[in-house]
């Protein structure tokens, strides 16, 4: 129940504070955006132009815009040790 920063990377978590909560930044993306995937959530903001990282029901990791969705890895583990 935290978020986590370390180099640079910063991962959402079950927070109070709105700027590094998943629940928050889902809402947000949700209530701007209608394509969103209705089975994924935030887990961080990239900080360019909109990109968000957003982590699909299933375990898998996407880098996300409204014009674009890239999977980026397969599992929170994996994507862990990718920007590692």
């Amino acid at each position: 129940f935290s978020a986590i920063s370390a180099r640079n990377i910063e991962l959402f978590g079950i927070t109070p504070h709105k700027r590094l909560s998943v629940v928050a930044n889902t809402l947000l993306v949700r209530e701007t955006d209608v394509t969103f995937p209705i089975d994924a959530y935030v887990i961080g903001n990239q900080g360019i132009e909109g990109l968000v990282v957003i982590q699909f029901t299933n375990g898998t990791i996407h880098q996300y815009s409204p014009t674009c969705i890239t999977k980026i890895a397969n599992s929170l583990g994996d994507y862990l040790t990718k920007i590692s």
